[in-house]
C-alpha cells in the first residue's frame, strides 16, 4: 500500500454530490466529471497541480473539450487504487488525460 507523501493529500466522496464545489480547486470536481458519478477519489500534490482521480459513472466524461488522443506524460502520484497499467491512449478533456478501465474511469494531469 502506498503511503500519502507529506505533499500530497487524498479525499474519497461516495458521489459527485458529497464532494465540494468551491474552495480548494484541487478537490472540486473537474466540469469532466459527470454529476452521477460516485465512489470519487481524488489525489492532490498540495504544492504544485498533479492529480489522480478515479470515479464510477455510467455517463460518459462531458464536455466539448474531450477529443480522444495519446497521453505525452505518465501520471505524476500512485495511490493504492490506482490500476498497474496505464494505456497510451485514451480521451483528452483541458489539461487532463483521461482513460476506463474494469467499469471506473481514471483521469490525470501533472
Amino acid at each position: 500500500m502506498l503511503g500519502l507523501d507529506s505533499n500530497e493529500k487524498e479525499l474519497s466522496f461516495d458521489s459527485y454530490a458529497d464532494a465540494p464545489q468551491r474552495g480548494d480547486q484541487a478537490f472540486v470536481p473537474s466540469s469532466f466529471i459527470p454529476p452521477d458519478a460516485e465512489n470519487l477519489r481524488i489525489r492532490a500534490q498540495t504544492d504544485g497541480s498533479g492529480s489522480v482521480v478515479s470515479y464510477e459513472s455510467p455517463s460518459e466524461p462531458l464536455g466539448d473539450g474531450c477529443q480522444p488522443g495519446s497521453f505525452s506524460e505518465d501520471p505524476p502520484l500512485r495511490a493504492r487504487w490506482w490500476p498497474t497499467d496505464v494505456p497510451a491512449d485514451g480521451l483528452l478533456c483541458g489539461d487532463w488525460g483521461v482513460f476506463e478501465k474494469e467499469g471506473t474511469t481514471y483521469a490525470f494531469r501533472g
